[in-house]
């Protein structure tokens, strides 16, 4: 596993495109989102897996076979009522 953009100047980038963001349109959420988009994106490129990896992981992403499969995707942790009535507590 090579971890190049671990510790560097890269880590950086997320936070400023989101503070920048959340300056120029005057919309927090929308730019908090974006900025943890994009350093998920830079974490998938550090690990190897690439923009690939990332849509894997954003879309379907299971661990197991058959009846033990469970799903830990982004789309299908959104899907959870649970998980749906957090976020709409914090917002």
């Amino acid at each position: 596993m090579d971890y190049n953009m671990i510790g560097t100047a890269w880590s950086l980038l997320p936070p400023i495109v989101a503070i920048a963001l959340a300056l120029k349109t005057k919309e927090v959420y929308s730019s908090l989102f974006i900025g943890i988009i994009l350093g998920a994106i830079l974490y998938c490129v550090s690990m190897g897996t690439g923009f690939e990896g990332f849509l894997i992981h954003l879309t379907n992403h299971t661990v197991g076979t058959g009846d033990d499969a469970k799903g830990y995707g982004m789309i299908h942790c959104l899907s959870d009522p649970w998980n749906v009535g957090i976020l709409v507590f914090l917002v």
